[in-house]
């Protein structure tokens, strides 16, 4: 039975992982995943703060899950 490509790779599991990124396209993407998250982490927490933006309903929301947080009842 023929097997797929790359799964002799993925049977020798303690040089997988240096194996795989040895691509470069690889590294390239892992390198782009992680630039993201870092952005989007930025953009969240110090760019546009989520308690600076609460609007009517979204407000009231989070004002109940933060009494819920401090022990208070609904």
């Amino acid at each position: 039975m023929a097997q797929p490509a790359g799964a002799d790779r993925t049977a020798r599991a303690p040089g997988a992982v240096r194996e795989v990124m040895a691509n470069r396209w690889d590294r390239i993407a892992l390198a782009s995943v992680l630039a993201g998250v870092i952005v989007r982490i930025i953009w969240g927490l110090v760019i546009h703060p989520p308690f600076d933006y609460l609007y009517s309903d979204m407000g009231a929301y989070v004002e109940r899950a933060q009494r819920l947080a401090a022990g208070a009842g609904l």
